[in-house]
């Protein structure tokens, strides 16, 4: 749980400074796969970076954020030698008979789940939750780029019409704004001489 509150926390930080600086959204910042330095190992969150150029209220939340670390670790934590059990001593303080073994049989028969397995089918779950959100993002920022495109070529057209405005004849204006032509031609065939 702790590999996994971690490599959430340490991918989803990089999207939003992406997409402020107007760059497309990558998967692989969004990808729930564990930045493996060794085999086993996830990256760690950098507290101390987090914290280099932030604000009282965004210190206050990383602190939070790395109080929250800190309890999932120790509750998360696995120690490392498991104590075995006497059943010796067990069976020589229990009177009834067959109550320790039955325990034993049912305790030995448990089988701890396979964490690794799990983890791999959540992460899966995670990923396909974010992929229409990604391909979304992915498609919203081509529109964007298409309507930016369009509203600069726009802009200059106006700024060009401002500039010439004073020497610009109506029929060079119509021959720039065929739409504006269509809607004077329209206008003067239904006698429609003002517009309100």
């Amino acid at each position: 749980m702790q590999r996994l509150s971690n490599a959430l926390h340490a991918r989803l930080l990089y999207i939003a400074p992406s997409l402020r600086r107007g760059k497309g959204v990558s998967q692989t910042w969004l990808s729930t796969e564990p930045h493996r330095e060794s085999s086993d190992e996830v990256a760690q969150l950098d507290f101390k970076a987090l914290a280099e150029n932030a604000d009282a209220d965004t210190l206050t939340e990383i602190n939070r954020l790395r109080q929250t670390v800190d309890d999932l670790h120790s509750q998360f934590s696995v120690p490392g030698d498991v104590e075995k059990l006497d059943w010796s001593q067990w069976e020589g303080k229990l009177f009834s008979t067959g109550i320790v073994e039955s325990l034993r049989k049912a305790f030995e028969s448990l089988k701890p789940p396979d964490l690794e397995a799990e983890r791999k089918e959540l992460l899966s779950q995670i990923d396909s939750s974010f992929e229409p959100l990604l391909k979304e993002a992915q498609e919203l920022s081509k529109n964007a780029e298409k309507r930016l495109k369009s509203l600069e070529q726009m802009l200059q057209e106006l700024d060009e019409i401002q500039k010439n405005l004073p020497k610009l004849t109506a029929d060079e204006l119509m021959a720039k704004r065929p739409d504006l032509a269509e809607e004077v031609e329209s206008d003067l065939k239904q006698s429609r001489w003002f517009k309100v």
